[in-house]
């Protein structure tokens, strides 16, 4: 198959979140299956910087599209390499030549007109379709900032250089970011204003809601696990808002799973490690901890007791609220922490004010630094993800292939992924609790400390999440499918019903 894939982050060009790893590795492992994969991005700025020196732009065009009010020159320019994740077509406006790529740097807030640079996205995109001789079967399109493609490929019809209209497929990989804008939105999205009409695919609450527009609009809709398929369409507290439309569209929706790159999350072989390890030879491990002790000034304890590490968005989805007051009980308990992560000022404040109290007991990095995210899912025991809700999660992976014994939430990808010891001891990896208290938090990590102390179970929860199968190959094989059952609703008239 032929497949576009539209989204607003792609590693290792432009990454906030997992989004840009997510859509690289999908695209790498659909290649390596033999599917002919293109990806399109917004050329933000420096980008062409992070580009490898064996790209060559294979072709380049600039088109007008009627925006803001009169007409607007978008560049377009695809672009071929062997070290690329797939071939790139790079839509160029001075609306994405900023500093950052949802935020402004200087203030943290988000960009007031978004919403229209993501609408400039998607026309030119749409336009660019079939121009430079490629017409792909389907457009797979990531999140909100794609979602208005979606809508329109459904209702604006076909660009002119394609023969016929491609299979539509959304993926959602986090229902809380939906992009609400204001009904003037349309005037710019060359979506038409018929659809706004109350109770209408573009209406939401009066507004527009980009994340709707794509549940509407796809043939088929993919979430990144199957138990946040199910959250999102019958629960409110998942769906924030949107729940009645996905459950509208609840035979289209497919929960398939992320997979992690097993080439860079490769314990046997990361080049950020100072000690290699396996499942079946563990000293590495033993000292790797001792490393990370060392790197981030823990003492060295006397009486053995794990390493507790976080590595994570500092965001009340990320379960900061409930584990923040418990930090000095874990503590006191004897465990070390060890945090990596950046986000809500409030957060990255009160963290680093109980690092300098306990100082040599707890060290926080404020930040993102890749090379030690790897030196913290090898050198921890016990890796904790008490997150609010969390549609796949990719650390709770990571630290599974690094022996590293995760303590989660049972929500979304994490209760798909990380099976409890007391619920089901045969095939326990992890630790789980259900409810979003404090209390029912503390327990499982207690419970984790514990189970510590044993340490021929320990090495048998280590080894079972080591040897699990987290490669994309099983994803893309379940994304085929979907692409296949996308193509044949259209081959039947049944799009986007």
């Amino acid at each position: 198959m032929r497949i576009l894939m539209v989204a607003s982050e792609l590693l290792p060009f432009a990454k906030v979140g997992g989004l840009g790893d997510v859509v690289a590795s999908l695209s790498t492992a659909l290649g390596a299956m033999g599917h002919d994969v293109r990806c399109a991005l917004p050329a933000y700025a420096r980008l062409d910087e992070t580009l490898p020196a064996s790209a060559r732009v294979t072709a380049e065009r600039s088109i007008s599209l009627t925006f803001s009010g009169g007409p607007t020159r978008v560049g377009l320019r695809w672009l071929e390499s062997d070290d690329l994740p797939a071939p790139l077509l790079l839509v160029d406006h001075e609306l994405f030549r900023r500093e950052g790529i949802y935020d402004d740097p200087a203030t943290r807030l988000g960009y007031p007109d978004n919403g229209l640079r993501w609408a400039l996205f998607c026309r030119a995109v749409h336009a660019s379709l079939g121009l430079d001789g490629w017409s792909p079967d389907v457009v797979h399109g990531h999140d909100h900032q794609a979602g208005p493609l979606m809508g329109l490929l459904r209702w604006a019809g076909r660009p002119a250089a394609l023969r016929r209209t491609p299979a539509t497929v959304f993926t959602i990989h986090n229902v809380g970011y939906q992009g609400v804008e204001p009904p003037s939105w349309i005037s710019e999205s060359g979506l038409p204003a018929s659809l706004h009409f109350p109770l209408g695919p573009l209406e939401y609450h009066a507004k527009v809601n980009l994340m709707k527009i794509g549940i509407r609009a796809a043939d088929r809709i993919t979430t990144v696990s199957p138990r946040y398929a199910g959250e999102i369409r019958s629960d409110a507290e998942f769906g924030m808002g949107l729940e009645d439309d996905l459950a509208l569209r609840a035979n289209r929706l497919t929960g398939i799973l992320n997979g992690i790159d097993t080439d860079a999350w490769d314990p046997r072989k990361d080049p950020h490690l100072r000690y290699p390890y396996s499942a079946d030879e563990l000293v590495g491990k033993s000292r790797n901890r001792a490393a990370l002790r060392e790197e981030m000034g823990l003492q060295t304890s006397t009486a053995p007791a794990p390493l507790l590490a976080m590595v994570t968005r500092l965001a009340v989805q990320k379960g900061l609220d409930l584990m923040l007051p418990l930090m000095e009980a874990i503590l006191n308990t004897g465990m070390q922490i060890v945090i990596l992560g950046s986000g809500d000022e409030r957060y990255e404040i009160e963290l680093q004010e109980l690092a300098e109290r306990r100082s040599g007991r707890m060290a926080v990095r404020i930040g993102f630094d890749e090379s030690l995210a790897h030196r913290i899912e090898a050198g921890a025991d016990i890796f904790a993800m008490p997150s609010r809700y969390e549609p796949c999660g990719l650390n709770q992976m990571y630290s599974l292939r690094y022996g590293t014994v995760p303590v989660v939430r049972a929500v979304g990808g994490l209760a798909d992924t990380v099976v409890d010891l007391d619920e089901n001891p045969e095939r326990a990896n992890g630790f789980v609790f259900r409810m979003w208290e404090q209390v029912e938090l503390f327990k499982a990590i207690h419970r984790a400390g514990r189970a510590w102390r044993n340490r021929k179970l320990w090495r048998e929860l280590m080894h079972r999440g080591m040897t699990t199968d987290f490669s994309w190959e099983r994803s893309a094989r379940a994304y085929t499918h979907t692409y296949d059952q996308a193509l044949s609703d259209t081959d039947l008239g049944l799009a986007a019903g």
